[in-house]
């Protein structure tokens, strides 16, 4: 709930500085949005976050949260306030409903900060448990078949959008070409029950430490740590 309060605050400071620039907001009191801004840095930064275990694998809290919190609400805060100016001025209603879905769209930088937020990897004597924004499992050694190292690449069908996208807009080819290209490493565990869970290692530090305690524990078919 914490969480959740922290980022309304810094949303809504971002929204009452894009009405100023957009004319919705009375120009005589033009330093409100600015002192709303100001008190949603201010709420974000010295709200209780999550506490991190000792032990706990995590990633980098400014890079996984930070970044993409403050990215995700600049932006959906501009469409949404740029659509209530063009409503208010009497524009039509189909560019408010695509800017609106625009933000929308952005808000998902937000959810994904808020995952990586949640997202912890704690090695344990019996197992390893693994903590995301739906709760927390403990994947024990004794009911693992197997584990080993797994590589995820952009599928062919995203690789032709990509294609598409960058015929569209040029500017897009090199970081698209860049992510094509990319290979993130893993770990995929395989339970007695049949669930298989997949633990991504790209820009998550201590990521070799899952091996070594798979390796220690005996689970089958683990390879070697790169």
């Amino acid at each position: 709930m914490i969480q959740m309060g922290r980022r309304v605050f810094l949303f809504a400071g971002f929204f009452a500085v894009q009405l100023l620039f957009f004319g919705q907001w009375d120009r005589g009191s033009s330093l409100l949005p600015w002192i709303f801004l100001f008190s949603g840095f201010i709420a974000y930064a010295l709200l209780p976050w999550p506490k991190k275990q000792p032990s706990a694998i995590r990633y980098s809290r400014f890079r996984g949260v930070v970044l993409p919190d403050l990215l995700g609400y600049s932006l959906s805060a501009f469409f949404f306030s740029l659509g209530a100016g063009i409503l208010a001025e009497g524009g039509p209603v189909g560019a408010f409903v695509a800017l609106g879905a625009m933000g929308f769209f952005c808000l998902s930088l937000n959810v994904i900060a808020a995952w990586y937020e949640a997202y912890e990897i704690e090695v344990l004597p019996g197992g390893i448990l693994r903590r995301t924004l739906f709760g927390k499992e403990l994947l024990r050694f004794e009911e693992m078949t197997q584990a080993g190292p797994v590589i995820y690449s952009m599928p062919r069908w995203m690789r032709w959008l990509a294609a598409l996208a960058a015929f569209v807009n040029w500017r897009a080819t090199g970081p698209l070409l860049v992510q094509s290209g990319r290979h993130d490493p893993g770990i995929s565990i395989r339970m007695k029950d049949g669930r298989t869970r997949t633990i991504w290692g790209t820009a998550l530090p201590g990521y070799i430490a899952i091996y070594e305690a798979l390796r220690s524990a005996g689970v089958r078919k683990t390879l070697n740590a790169p």
